[in-house]
């Protein structure tokens, strides 16, 4: 997300979270009480750009909201082919 965005967003706190496949940050915003929203975006854009029409009525109902962008978006590094890879047990074919 850029500062803008995170500014329009109401993004004065933010974090990145380890995984399995690397590393995501998330945007946290809003009140820091009352309940919260975790925001996935799709595969191929950031957070704001999915979410962020929305993300100034759901502060003004009292949400704070979590703003994910995944591997490959913004601030996090892509995904190495080998983080995907994996063994997958063999399938016999045979009834």
């Amino acid at each position: 997300m850029s500062p803008e965005n995170a500014a329009m967003a109401g993004d004065n706190r933010s974090f990145t979270v380890p995984t399995g496949i690397g590393t995501i940050h998330v945007h946290d915003g809003g009140p820091e009480t009352g309940p919260t929203a975790l925001l996935w975006p799709n595969l191929f854009t950031d957070a704001y750009a999915t979410w962020g029409p929305q993300i100034g009525t759901l502060h003004a109902m009292g949400w704070r909201t979590f703003l994910v962008d995944p591997p490959g978006i913004n601030l996090v590094p892509a995904v190495s082919a080998s983080a995907l890879s994996c063994e997958l047990p063999a399938v016999s074919t045979e009834g």
